[in-house]
């Protein structure tokens, strides 16, 4: 079967499914495409939706320039808790793919915190006692805490 070579691959695709009522395999080998493509403009199809309509996509994401980089970089440095790849992407206008390659680059590794040390109810309470004591004389201690532990 020959076509006019004016016409392009969907409108062919119309004739040999709508018309000829090929099967996928002979229409792959006959337009030279691949049967998931043409299994998909099928369904398409079914659907009552025009495959000659290119529907809109979600769109591109931006480049990543160097001061995007370091902005991405400096985000997780700031705050590494609060830093997901989903949330910067989000942020940035990039995917989370690329953020991860971003960070992946510069030697960033994901690990997750676990508790070697449970505390105490007491030590609990010793804590929140010795911050407020700090509170109350706005802090004079802490540099006489800080001079001690440098010399030990």
């Amino acid at each position: 079967m020959t076509f006019d070579p004016e016409l392009d691959l969907k409108t062919k695709f119309y004739v040999l499914h709508l018309d000829a009522k090929m099967k996928v395999s002979r229409m792959a080998k006959i337009l030279k495409m691949s049967e998931r493509t043409l299994r998909d403009w099928i369904e398409k199809t079914k659907e009552n939706k025009d495959i000659r309509i290119i529907e809109g996509g979600r769109g591109s994401k931006s480049p990543i320039t160097k001061s995007l980089e370091e902005k991405i970089v400096r985000r997780v440095r700031d705050d590494p808790q609060k830093a997901s790849t989903r949330s910067l992407g989000d942020r940035y206008g990039v995917s989370k793919d690329q953020v991860h390659s971003i960070l992946k680059k510069r030697s960033f590794e994901y690990k997750s915190t676990e508790i070697t040390q449970e505390l105490t109810l007491k030590e609990k309470n010793d804590r929140i006692e010795f911050c407020e004591e700090m509170l109350d004389h706005d802090g004079e201690d802490l540099d006489q805490i800080f001079l001690v532990m440098k010399w030990v």
